[in-house]
Order: structure tokens, then C-alpha cells, then sequence
């Protein structure tokens, strides 16, 4: 994928937990379930500044030395926030409600989503694509304020769960992995 401008921009790294997770100094006093997994997002501009994902968003200006828990995941059916970096803007997302950041995850202002955010990617010109439970695909140029369906000849609930989007800008192609594979959609 043509995915090295969005790498130079953030460098994301997800594992997952061991079973004895301990947490670093101020973060959270456990993230116990393996499942889940633990995001981390280094800011490009400042090494120092630092957002972690694990049961809700902690953010650090210190390089990991301190943490502060910037966004809370009271919600237990909730799926885990996950990260998106789009161009200087940070997104974080449960089922529901799409969080954006602008100062790499210090603060964050919560939109409440029209749609279902189950996976969530974004382009160079900062547009977002998402899935939703229902298999459907949509693309938001404004920070995810609004979401247009893209519409696609294939049915893609066929195909499985989608686990994963990505887009190659160069192609203008928004690829879609699934539990039976992946799918390329052509994109405006």
C-alpha cells in the first residue's frame, strides 16, 4: 500500500496484551483483557507526545513517563477506541462516537456518529471512510460531521466481517479486508 506518507505522519503500533499488563506511572491500573489489545500513536512532530489506547485514551507529553486519561470507555458492550491519523488530526472511535483531536489526543471533542464505526481509516486530503454493522462502506470530508454511502456493486455482508480499511491515494482505491479476504473498491 502507498501508505508511507500516512507512516511518516504517525506511527502506529498495535499488540496485543500479556496477561500481566502493567501499566506505566499515572496510566491505568490495569488493561487486563488480551483481546482488546494496546494501541500507541507517536506525534511525528514532537516524539514526546504520546496517546494510548487501552479500555479508554490516555495521553502523554513526556514521553511516557506520566500518563493523563483524556477519553473514558464506561460502556462495557462498547468495542475498544481504536486510532486514526489523518493529516494533523487524531480520531478515535467506539461504536457510537467519533472523537477528534487536533492537539495529537491532549484534548479531544466527541461528535455523537450518524453511523455504526466499526472501521475507520482516512486519505491524504483528510477525508474519513468507515464500516458500519451492516457491511456498508461510507466516506466523510468533513471530520466525520457527515457520512455519504459509497455505493458499490458488490454485496460485501457475503463476505464477512470487515476487519480492516485502508486507502492507497495513488489509485484512489479504498481497500477492504474481510474475514474471507480483501477487496479493492475504487474510490472518488
Amino acid at each position: 500500500l502507498d501508505g508511507y506518507s500516512r507512516l511518516e505522519a504517525f506511527w502506529r503500533v498495535t499488540l496485543p496484551l500479556p496477561s500481566t499488563f502493567s501499566p506505566p506511572k499515572g496510566a491505568v491500573s490495569s488493561c487486563p483483557d488480551p483481546y482488546f489489545g494496546l494501541t500507541l500513536v507517536v506525534d511525528p512532530k514532537n516524539s514526546s507526545n504520546l496517546s494510548l489506547i487501552c479500555f479508554g485514551v490516555y495521553y502523554s507529553d513526556d514521553g511516557g513517563e506520566t500518563w493523563k486519561l483524556t477519553i473514558e470507555d464506561k460502556k462495557t458492550e462498547a468495542l475498544p477506541v481504536s486510532f486514526t491519523a489523518v493529516k494533523d488530526v487524531l480520531y478515535a472511535r467506539d461504536i457510537d462516537t467519533l472523537f477528534v483531536s487536533k492537539d495529537f489526543g491532549k484534548t479531544w471533542t466527541k461528535k455523537k456518529s450518524t453511523i455504526s464505526l466499526f472501521q475507520l481509516t482516512g486519505g491524504s486530503d483528510g477525508s474519513l471512510f468507515a464500516s458500519d454493522s451492516d457491511h456498508q462502506l461510507y466516506k466523510s470530508k468533513d471530520q466525520g460531521s457527515n457520512w455519504q454511502r459509497i455505493n458499490t456493486s458488490l454485496s460485501l455482508d457475503k463476505y464477512g466481517t470487515i476487519t480492516a480499511l485502508e486507502v492507497h491515494d495513488t489509485s484512489k482505491t479504498l481497500f477492504v479486508g474481510t474475514g474471507k479476504g480483501m477487496i479493492r473498491i475504487p474510490i472518488e
